[in-house]
């Protein structure tokens, strides 16, 4: 019984983790790396959490980073490491570090699979959303609502 349960569980994983075009994976690169879901990169310096920065909590799978406000449609996390676990696992974005109501919304592209360290991402606010929408930015595993780390920005 215990193998048939594993192996059912393995099949789950795999068709769980399955990509269609809007949650492929990364391969990181030397450099920038850019997991957006928007493409305004033509932004104003207007908004007051431009600046904001922060240290992400390290709750699981060894997430951390710093998170800065670049300007009104970008922040940019330095020094990013996630150890690539979890299925469904994207940056999502909340208010009040609550990433499961109906305001909280995904971030990025998919990052399950994919292992950081030390990386830099920049990521784009998606086009309907804006940093009114957010005060708080967590890497999210959508299928066990799980918050392997997370940030609050406001300055």
């Amino acid at each position: 019984m215990n193998k048939l349960y594993s192996y059912v569980l393995i099949c789950a994983m795999i068709i769980m983790s399955s990509c269609d075009s809007d949650n492929t994976s990364v391969t990181p690169a030397a450099g920038n790396i850019d997991l957006s879901l928007g493409t305004d990169t033509n932004c104003s310096s207007s908004h007051s959490n431009v600046g904001a920065t922060g240290s992400f909590s390290t709750l699981d799978h060894g997430v951390s980073g710093t998170l800065t406000v670049i300007d009104d449609c970008t922040v940019q996390i330095t020094g990013f490491n996630y150890d690539g676990g979890g299925p469904q696992v994207y940056f999502y974005a909340g208010s009040d570090g609550n990433y499961q109501n109906s305001n909280a919304f995904r971030f990025s592209k998919l990052l399950t699979g994919t292992s950081f360290s030390n990386d830099t991402i920049t990521l784009v606010i998606p086009s309907t959303k804006s940093l009114d929408d957010f005060d708080s930015l967590s890497v999210w595993c959508v299928d066990f609502n799980a918050n392997f780390g997370d940030i609050d920005f406001v300055p």
